[in-house]
């Protein structure tokens, strides 16, 4: 027989669902004796029907993830409730949770299911059957109860006793509505589970924040109980005893402890054994589970390893380009500079010939000045000429008119006088000439 079996595989991503945990991971289950009972979705709304089979021990139900049946909806706990199997037994314990637990019609607490009932938890109805009843509904136990025969009594570090049950499962946490109610702010609304299994009792932590601890060690989910546990939840420790249920057996027990020490020994001994039996297997699946955690996680970090690597090597071969890069605008920035240092130096160039330039055109400036001045001397001095000759040639005139002077007296005075002006003429263009090719040359 196959511990968990789901005929429905719902989406993931529906904003409301229900999941089955067990669908991750099946477990086989050892052959039993023990009828199957199962756990059927009618399916309402977007749901299909499905069904899970309850296993020995506890079953959690809720939206949180961890849960084995997981109702994704605002209007379920976190941890709604708990159905304990012992045998062919099944208890239901509502967890404090806001909208309740719903079984045939009324709101429970803790209750004994039977196959038939019918538990509603916000829009989700399961019928509790057996194998081959997973369409019909039937009613009444199919075997009798196998509970240890003892009861649990819970009590604080002053020895007051808290709570007694021997039927059913016993709730502790923060809620006013758990069956041991803590006034202490590190214990969870429903902090802690205390049940009944086919070998003792049992205690398991319901997702607390801060961790239930038995024997001063934080338990992973479920530990079983000695015969006497100290349990510490938040800053809280109480004492969990496991004692007779009848008088009978309180006078059986006695009766073998005062004949026989070492039977009473041998029996306490063996019940510790079994309890150290059950301990030992839920470590046992603890520590499966958290080995199968550690792998997972192995192989997410050599995942993360491989793509670190990769983003190491191309972070070098971004580094290796920046750094060309950089060399190259070095090179860049070099060859600019030195353009830059050529541009200033021909500047330099261009405003020193500026400069040369504008003196020499301030000079050739002062030189044409210059020129125009003796220009206007030449014209000056060609004016004095001509009015010089002038006056010569009437002075000439008059000579020629006088009758004192003679022909041969005349003509040497003539030629005199045309001879001093051409001499003065030919000096004057001479000097023109001189001028005008001195200014050219410049």
């Amino acid at each position: 027989m196959v511990g968990v079996r789901v005929r429905w595989n719902p989406c993931a991503d529906v904003k409301e669902g229900l999941e089955y945990v067990s669908q991750v991971t099946v477990e086989p289950q050892p052959r039993s004796n023990h009828a199957q009972i199962l756990l059927v979705c009618r399916g309402r709304g977007d749901d299909r029907p499905g069904s899970v089979a309850v296993r020995q021990g506890l079953t959690l139900i809720g939206s949180r993830a961890g849960c084995r049946i997981r109702l994704r909806s605002a209007n379920v706990a976190a941890q709604h409730c708990a159905i304990v199997r012992v045998g062919e037994q099944l208890f239901l314990r509502d967890l404090a949770s806001t909208s309740g637990t719903i079984v045939n019609g009324s709101e429970a607490t803790s209750i004994e299911l039977s196959v038939g009932d019918t538990i509603r938890i916000h829009r989700w109805e399961f019928d509790v059957t057996t194998e081959g009843q997973a369409a019909e509904r039937a009613g009444g136990n199919t075997a009798g109860p196998v509970r240890p025969a003892t009861r649990v009594t819970v009590a604080d570090a002053a020895e007051k006793r808290l709570f007694e049950t021997a039927n059913g499962v016993l709730l502790i946490g923060r809620n006013g509505r758990c069956d041991v109610t803590l006034q202490d702010g590190r214990a969870s609304r429903a902090h802690a589970l205390i049940f009944p299994t086919d070998t003792g009792w049992s205690i398991a932590d319901l997702m607390s924040a801060n961790g239930t601890y038995v024997a001063q060690r934080k338990i992973q989910r479920v530990q079983g109980l000695a015969r006497e546990s100290r349990i510490k939840i938040g800053e809280t420790e109480l004492a969990v005893r496991l004692l007779p249920e009848t008088k009978q057996e309180v006078a059986e027990e006695a009766a073998i402890r005062k004949q026989s020490p070492a039977a009473a020994e041998f029996a306490e001994r063996e019940a510790d054994l079994r309890h150290r039996s059950a301990t030992a297997s839920e470590l046992e699946e603890s520590l499966r589970r958290r080995i199968e955690e550690v792998e997972r996680r192995a192989l997410a970090l050599a995942e993360q390893a491989q793509a670190v690597e990769a983003g190491r090597s191309a972070f070098e071969d971004g580094v290796e380009q920046l750094k060309r890069e950089r060399r190259n605008a070095a090179a860049q920035r070099r060859r600019q500079e030195a353009r830059s240092e050529s541009l200033k130096e021909t500047a330099r160039s261009v405003d020193e010939r500026e400069k040369e330039l504008e003196r020499e055109r301030t000079k050739l400036e002062k030189e044409v000045r210059g020129f125009d001045e003796r220009l206007a001397a030449v014209m000056a001095a060609q004016d004095a000429l001509a009015a010089n000759a002038s006056a010569l040639a009437r002075n000439l005139l008059v000579d020629l008119g006088a009758p004192v002077v003679g022909p041969r007296r005349r003509a040497g005075t003539t030629n005199e006088l045309h001879q001093r002006l051409l001499g003065h003429v030919r000096e004057t263009r001479r000097q023109l000439e001189d001028d005008v090719t001195h200014v050219t040359a410049r």
